[in-house]
């Protein structure tokens, strides 16, 4: 979801931002394992951020560089989760005898008939899931919008933290990933789980 580089890393730090604290986790893969470099978390003072808005930038900016300073992470290229209160996703039927260009430009002329807010106001990604089990003429189509406001936020605290935003993932898919993942890397606890998730999503990108 909202990837935002295009080149391959050859490691990832996964960032999870919530209301308590920062978990970040880096991983790195070699010949198709996984392997976990480095992971900490750092505290958040409180009110620091409500119902996932994000009210005191510079403290989440400190915290995250000081767990950037104080432990040995070395990749810049970071995949990070927005909160399931904060996305909207829907799945649609498109007909599945259609090109992937045509997919892309049906999907967001009409984009706004599915999520409650304009254009202007949200970013949009969407991945084709595969022919439909309903109707093998159709095919599903996993539509997930987020507010702009919500991914500029989180964006303008990896960049002032001197690192780059690689992919943005939403919270829910990311724990799945890592619950489905968890066995190559028992050392990760229930703290890091969204971030060992969403560092997984760059290996598998």
């Amino acid at each position: 979801m909202f990837k935002l580089e295009k080149s391959m890393p050859s490691s990832w730090l996964g960032v999870d931002i919530q209301s308590t604290g920062i978990s970040l986790v880096e991983l790195s893969k070699f010949s198709g394992q996984f392997s976990l470099q480095t992971c900490a978390w750092s505290p958040l003072p409180e009110k620091t951020i409500e119902s996932g808005m994000i009210i005191n930038q510079k403290a989440v900016v400190h915290s995250m560089l000081g767990l950037l300073q104080n432990n040995l992470f070395v990749s810049k290229q970071v995949i990070l989760a927005i909160p399931d209160e904060l996305s909207m996703r829907k799945i649609i039927q498109l007909s599945a005898d259609l090109h992937p260009d045509e997919i892309e430009c049906i999907v967001m002329d009409d984009v706004e008939g599915h999520i409650p807010y304009s254009m202007h106001e949200i970013c949009v990604d969407f991945k084709v899931l595969g022919r439909s089990t309903h109707d093998s003429r159709m095919c599903d189509v996993l539509l997930v919008a987020a507010q702009t406001q919500i991914i500029q936020q989180r964006v303008d605290v990896i960049t002032s933290s001197d690192l780059q935003p690689y992919v943005l993932e939403i919270e829910s898919y990311a724990r799945a990933r890592a619950n489905v993942q968890r066995n190559q890397c028992d050392e990760v606890s229930d703290q890091f789980t969204v971030a060992y998730g969403l560092a997984l999503r760059g290996g598998v990108a």
